[in-house]
């Protein structure tokens, strides 16, 4: 993609709210971070057990033991909804209805806007997870039976898959379900044939699920809360909420910039089109972005997954792109003045790495060449220390990414 393209998008690119992540359990407490950074907020508390939650857009809906539903609205915090008639053991919405699963298999769908009751549907038996994906709702629970019911016709639901294990959570990543258990067993069921593709294990039980990054999280009954790949269930990232989550949800966000530069022709044929390069892991280290482009906030995380681990970490910048290699990767910063980097760092043990509050470091830090403020644009990428990497070097960098900033 030429330089011109990246700016207009990033210049482009929405100035809404951060997503979030909120997590609620036992504790009846809902806490939420940004999905990258595992810090934690309290914001609010429900009446009993949080069993179920799900976000539409900057709403998130939130089901207790008893079947009373909250509400969280980021403007006045979590609040008493209404009543469901089950237990809202599992929570799902198409953007203008909310779909309540109870353990006794009854699905009730409300008017999001009116809170009515609009109908019942029931699934051949008792749930623990819903997932909506494009005009079908899916329903699965410890049965291990996978139904699935057209939004655009009256809640048939009919068999659609068979996971062979009780499911406890269950989200999709566009092309499969993810269904996850209490033995920490994941297993990806294809979208179209029903069957299951494959399979992992998580080393702890399976609560929640969801998807951030192209990545997904999962939750334990501890309290921890692993980013992986949804494919083969590498371990990227691992954060501490503090409680036990039985639930959690994704708000909608947005995308504060562009990420481009992915590793296509690499020096040595180590190509991943995903990430950068592909390092001494096996796969390429991946930057992505969290929060917005607002410089008043400044809540940007840059956020560094697939490196290796404990491994020396800078984030440099520039205002423009370029192309060139650089140890195993491909350097695709440039610029006009030169390139700026952040205070070096080291990757956590899973090859993690966040660096955040850039304005301000910028601010406080660099000459006035650099600093970062309304009106600016500004390309990011990460070099990282990569001992007995692809192409026999020792280094390599991560992809890159391109963020207009605004007031």
């Amino acid at each position: 993609m030429k330089s011109l393209s990246l700016l207009a998008l990033a210049l482009l690119a929405p100035t809404g709210s951060a997503q979030q992540l909120l997590v609620g359990g036992p504790d009846t407490i809902i806490r939420r971070a940004l999905p990258v950074s595992g810090a934690f907020d309290i914001i609010g508390a429900c009446g009993g057990i949080v069993e179920s939650m799900v976000s539409v857009g900057d709403m998130t809906y939130i089901g207790d033991r008893s079947g009373i539903l909250y509400v969280h609205d980021p403007a006045v915090g979590v609040q008493y909804s209404f009543n469901t008639q089950n237990d809202a053991a599992a929570l799902a919405s198409d953007g203008q209805r909310l779909f309540v699963g109870g353990s006794d298999g009854s699905v009730e769908c409300y008017d999001l806007t009116t809170e009515l009751l609009l109908g019942t549907w029931r699934a051949p038996a008792g749930l623990r997870a819903l997932t909506r994906v494009g005009h079908d709702l899916f329903a699965a629970g410890d049965s291990g039976v996978v139904t699935r019911a057209s939004l655009l016709g009256g809640g048939n639901f009919q068999t659609f898959g068979d996971a062979a294990m009780p499911v406890t959570a269950m989200t999709s990543d566009g092309s499969a379900l993810l269904l996850g258990s209490a033995t920490g067993t994941i297993s990806r069921m294809d979208l179209g044939l029903g069957s299951i593709t494959g399979s992992f294990q998580i080393g702890s039980d399976v609560t929640a699920l969801g998807m951030s990054l192209d990545q997904l999280l999962v939750a334990a009954e501890s309290g921890i809360v692993r980013r992986v790949d949804p494919v083969d269930g590498t371990v990227f990232d691992s954060h501490e909420v503090g409680s036990s989550v039985r639930a959690l949800s994704l708000t909608d966000g947005v995308q504060p910039g562009v990420t481009y530069c992915y590793g296509v022709q690499c020096p040595c044929g180590n190509d991943d089109p995903l990430a950068g390069c592909v390092n001494s892991t096996g796969r390429g280290a991946r930057l992505a972005l969290a929060g917005t482009s607002r410089v008043s906030s400044d809540d940007l995380a840059l956020y560094i997954t697939g490196a290796p681990a404990n491994s020396t970490t800078i984030v440099f910048m520039g205002d423009g792109s370029g192309l060139g290699t650089v140890g195993n990767g491909l350097l695709c910063v440039g610029g006009s003045v030169g390139l700026q980097r952040f205070d070096a760092g080291q990757t956590n043990a899973f090859g993690a790495y966040l660096v955040d509050g850039v304005a301000q470091q910028s601010m406080a830090q660099f000459s006035s060449s650099f600093q970062i403020t309304a009106g600016s644009t500004w390309h990011f990428q990460a070099w990282y220390r990569d001992s007995g990497g692809a192409c026999g070097a020792s280094s390599n960098v991560t992809n890159s990414s391109i963020i207009g900033f605004t007031q």
